[in-house]
């Protein structure tokens, strides 16, 4: 048997080196599938040095197998295996078979040391195996070394379990890129995107078939639904308004229209606004709940900010009215934002159609008073600018004439504005104050001034007694009959004003002349020639005496 000195001799100067290129610690994934990328025989005899081709980074390990004999007086005789790391003691392993027993890696990175299967990762592009011995001969015998490269598990991380809020989406990613892909979902792709709450897991599998795995579970939170309260309706520029939300959010965030100013409240769950213009407003808000949700959307109120109406245009209708007018109408074109219209109308003046809209009906009493109209707008909010003041003069009705007989006329005691009736119907021409009747009939008199209309006087009755003869030889009318043309002479009458009328057999005066005279006698020719033929009246009145004669006309020209 081989001394202990002797083994310690010989296995020093053997060693199976992984040259400093190759490092041991760190990687994480799984080995899997591996596949023999060498295979050497090293022998005893001789110093050996074998130079593998490797990858930076990926994971190798070698198997260690055959027989080692040492001089024992029969050549080559099988001895148990030994082998020892560092300068301490020999390590005795019993063979099993012809192979050298697998052993853990050692707990330092000596690249003397000798050891099979311990999983390592190159970090250059090849891996070194050397032999030497300085008692060459004296041992005998190969070590059969295989390398293998070892398969690699996908290193996969979803991630810590998360949440999301509902609507929300998480894009879930497997990483390494180019390999093949199957999610709990059926989906093939590295990537998916998930908006709901589960489980969700994907196997990864490489090109050398090394699987890796990994799941996350997504909890689904409900999105929040802001609430809004407050006033919806108001008035414009009618004060502050007060709107609420939920309580106990986080970063609450209000938007109002461009009609309102943001007094307030913005960040909290209270908001203080001004409304400035009318119209459809709105009020928004968001925030983000206790399990940091929000929407995309802000919950909205939707407000109606009411105007004043607007200013009331021009009023149109009669300027000029008689006291005791009915049925008198005045109007203004409609008035935006109206609701009603309120009317200004002077003493006396009574609406009687049309109350609270922009045309309306109205009655003057006999008491009415000049004044002005106008009118404005009204709704809820207020008042509009009421219109331009219109004008209205309210014209008395004259009183009703009284007829007096004087001689053979008769006298209405109006002075102006008279229209004389018989038996009802106008007599054409006759208006002014005093009437000669020329016919037996009932006579009345009507007074209009201003265009208002007295009521008809009392009937006077008048029976005609025949032509009256002249009160003396001072008026001649010669000739008659005529034709129209005659000559009035006027003879032994005093000095002064006269007034010759000439009326017609219905009683209208159809001529009218004021002569002065200076002498005693007087000559003019009379020419009423287009007057229809029949009995006419001529009166002249003067020095406090009054003639009257009448003349016959028997053609007309």
């Amino acid at each position: 048997m081989m001394s202990a000195t002797r083994i310690i001799r010989a296995w020093a100067a053997f060693a199976v080196m992984l040259s400093l290129f190759v490092h041991m610690e760190g990687f994480s994934s799984t080995p899997c599938n591996p596949v023999q990328v060498d295979q050497f025989t090293m022998t005893f005899m001789a110093p050996f040095v074998r130079n593998v081709p490797a990858i930076t980074g990926e994971m190798y390990y070698f198997t260690v197998s055959g027989t080692m004999n040492f001089y024992s007086g029969t050549p080559c005789g099988q001895w148990d295996a030994y082998y020892r790391y560092n300068s301490g003691p020999p390590q005795y392993s019993p063979v099993i078979g012809t192979n050298f027993t697998s052993t853990p890696c050692p707990p330092d990175y000596n690249p003397a040391h000798f050891y099979t299967s311990c999983v390592f990762t190159a970090t250059s592009n090849q891996l070194t195996f050397t032999y030497g011995d300085s008692f060459y001969g004296d041992n005998c015998g190969s070590m059969l070394i295989t390398v293998f490269r070892n398969g690699t598990s996908p290193s996969v991380f979803l991630g810590k379990d998360t949440s999301i809020c509902q609507g929300a989406s998480l894009l879930l990613d497997a990483g390494n890129p180019g390999d093949t892909y199957l999610w709990s979902t059926a989906a093939t792709t590295r990537t998916i995107l998930v908006n709901g709450s589960g489980t969700y897991a994907v196997t990864v599998t490489n090109n050398a078939g090394c699987t890796g795995t990994d799941s996350i579970t997504v909890t689904g939170f409900l999105m929040p639904v802001p609430s809004i309260s407050g006033d919806s309706n108001m008035c414009v520029s009618s004060g502050y308004y007060h709107y609420v939300t939920d309580p106990g959010m986080n970063s609450y965030q209000w938007t109002v229209s461009a009609g309102a100013t943001m007094i307030w409240g913005n960040g909290t769950p209270e908001l203080i606004v001004t409304w400035d213009s009318p119209g459809l407003q709105l009020v928004t808000v968001n925030y983000f709940n206790a399990n940091g949700c929000t929407v995309a959307t802000p919950s909205q109120l939707n407000v109606m900010v009411d105007p004043l109406p607007a200013a009331a245009g021009l009023v149109t209708g009669l300027r000029s009215v008689c006291a005791g007018s009915m049925g008198v109408n005045y109007s203004v074109p409609p008035v935006a934002g109206s609701a009603t219209y309120v009317w200004s109308l002077p003493p006396g003046v009574e609406i009687t159609g049309g109350a609270g809209t922009n045309s309306i009906i109205v009655d003057f009493s006999d008491m009415a008073q000049s004044g002005s109209v106008t009118v404005y707008g009204n709704n809820l909010c207020g008042n509009g600018e009421p219109a331009v003041p219109v004008p209205v003069i309210v014209n008395p009705i004259p009183p009703v004439p009284e007829i007096i007989q004087s001689g053979e006329w008769l006298v209405s005691s109006a002075l102006s504005g008279n229209q004389w009736y018989r038996d009802g119907m106008a007599i054409m021409g006759a208006v002014n104050d005093s009437l000669k009747p020329a016919v037996t009939g009932n006579y009345s008199v009507k007074v209009t001034l201003i265009e208002c209309e007295s009521l008809m006087s009392a009937v006077y009755s008048c029976i005609a007694t025949g032509t009256p003869s002249f009160s003396g030889p001072e008026v001649t009318l010669f000739p008659a009959p005529n034709d129209g043309r005659f000559v009035i002479s006027l003879d032994g009458i005093l000095q002064g004003s006269f007034t010759v009328y000439v009326i017609n057999g219905s009683g209208a005066e159809i001529y009218t002349k004021t002569i002065n005279l200076f002498n005693r006698t007087y000559l003019w020719t009379m020419d009423l020639r287009g007057a229809s033929p029949g009995l006419y009246t001529v009166v002249v009145d003067g020095a406090g005496k009054r003639w009257v004669k009448r003349v016959p006309l028997t053609q007309s020209h």
